[in-house]
């Protein structure tokens, strides 16, 4: 008999929906596969907890989610919860809450498992370029950086930096200098114990580096066969950063491919990606439209 398995990521900036369909030799067919902006930690309060507005969104959006698992009959039902609820103060109080509108129990999981989780979603899809690879995770509060091969996770760091928390500290939802930010980003990876080996190809997963494919390649409806494996060269990025870094926020919101709700932290999350760039010494990187859910699906195959 064929299963239905349901896999929730609920990011800092966005939560993620996908329930694939999964016959009795474990081949996967994909019937839905959602992704809304919520910002659940988007200006947080003075005690560091979720403010009521973000809290409506983030149960707005998971009361459509359960409507989505009733609709496509999801028999299987399996959430985590990252940084969103690592971070907040009152993440307790929000977790019930969220768990109450979703119907389901939400697992909070540690950096690191959300590193292990978006290596796999990479390591096993079938596009997965074979050797040594880094994978990067860009979300809202955190970084998820992974080095390893085809076999396994060699070294993996996750840190409290992401484009949310980068964009309140410097203020880039603007029009902008965005140098201090870099040199931030610079500093905080200067630190890291990660091999500069210029072999090892660089993956980037999630939002951030979808929507910028979606951007680069103008897609006015996403379409995740033309994102998903493509590669985009650092000369591009920073013409891109350097393009959004002089627009005014409404403008940004008019950037075909990129979905207006994440226009505000877009800027940030671009030169996360650019610092790892310069940092590890890629010309190129990949894009994987997979991360913590695709990985949660096949931990539970």
């Amino acid at each position: 008999m064929n299963r239905r398995i349901a896999c929730i990521d609920l990011g800092s900036n966005s939560f993620l929906l996908t329930i694939a369909e999964v016959n009795p030799s474990k081949a996967i067919k994909i019937i839905c596969d959602e992704a809304k902006v919520v910002g659940l930690v988007k200006k947080l309060d003075s005690n560091l907890c979720v403010s009521s507005e973000a809290l409506d969104r983030a149960k707005t959006c998971l009361s459509d989610y359960r409507d989505q698992l009733e609709k496509h009959g999801a028999t299987e039902v399996y959430a985590v919860a990252t940084a969103s609820l690592r971070r907040p103060k009152n993440s307790i109080e929000v977790k019930h809450v969220l768990e109450e509108v979703l119907g389901h129990f939400i697992e909070i999981i540690s950096g690191e498992k959300e590193a292990e989780l978006s290596f796999s979603s990479v390591r096993l899809d079938p596009l997965c370029p074979s050797g040594d690879k880094i994978v990067f995770d860009i979300g809202g509060a955190s970084t998820e950086i992974i080095y390893g091969n085809d076999e396994k996770i060699e070294r993996l760091i996750s840190i409290p930096i992401g484009s949310v928390l980068l964009t309140e500290k410097f203020e880039l939802d603007r029009p902008c200098l965005y140098f201090e930010a870099l040199d931030f980003m610079k500093s905080s990876l200067s630190t890291l114990d990660f091999s500069q080996d210029k072999d090892s190809k660089g993956i980037g997963v999630a939002g951030t580096v979808t929507s910028l494919l979606a951007a680069e390649l103008q897609l006015k409806a996403y379409d995740r066969q033309r994102v998903h494996g493509q590669n985009l060269s650092r000369h591009k990025l920073e013409i891109w950063i350097e393009k959004i870094s002089k627009m005014t926020l409404e403008e940004r919101q008019q950037i075909v491919g990129l979905t207006p709700e994440r226009a505000d932290v877009f800027l940030c999350g671009l030169i996360i990606i650019f610092s790892l760039m310069l940092h590890f010494g890629w010309q190129n990187f990949q894009c994987f439209d997979t991360g913590v859910r695709f990985g949660l699906l096949y931990e539970k195959l």
